[in-house]
Formats: structure tokens, C-alpha cells, sequence
């Protein structure tokens, strides 16, 4: 039997469309604003979406608690980084 975990347990994640130059600029801008130990927090993880090749905009998965973070690390970064939408699922971001 497969033991799984129960939905008050499980980490409760938002994704984020984001459009920028690229990933690295990103990742800088959020170990120069967060330090390293608050990007490690967030438990971001860049998501693949199928057929979606563009350079610009991808998605980013993190921790709940750690949107506001997110954001404002994005809008103190020198580079121009742009939050289009924050969602529960990856259906709602629609891409």
C-alpha cells in the first residue's frame, strides 16, 4: 500500500508566471535581495510547460509563504523582471 500523506501535511505551493531576460538573471536577483538562505526557503523550482519554448516567460513554483518575499525581491532587482500572475494551479496560469 502506498503511504502517502495527508493534505494538512503536504506543502502548500503557488506558481508564478514570470517574464524576464532568463532564469540566471532571476536566480541573481533573488540571491542578492534574499541571500542564499531565504532563496533556499522558498523551495523555488522552474517548471517545464510542454510546447512552450519561449525564452521570456516561464514558470516558477514556491513555498505559499514565501510570495510576498518573492515579490519584492523581484521588484527591488535592478533587471526587469515581471510578476503576469500568481496561481494555485498550473491549469490557472494558462500560459
Amino acid at each position: 500500500m502506498k503511504s502517502s500523506l495527508k493534505p494538512s501535511e503536504r506543502s502548500k505551493v503557488r506558481y508564478i508566471l514570470i517574464e524576464s531576460k532568463g532564469k540566471e538573471k532571476l536566480e541573481e536577483a533573488l540571491i542578492n535581495s534574499l541571500g542564499s538562505i531565504g532563496v533556499s526557503k522558498l523551495n523555488m523550482e522552474f517548471i517545464d510547460i510542454k510546447g512552450k519554448k519561449e525564452d521570456k516567460r516561464f514558470v516558477v513554483s514556491i513555498n505559499r509563504e514565501g510570495v510576498d518575499y518573492f515579490r519584492a525581491a523581484c521588484e527591488l532587482s535592478p533587471q526587469e523582471i515581471r510578476i503576469l500572475k500568481v496561481s494555485g494551479t498550473l491549469k490557472g496560469i494558462k500560459m
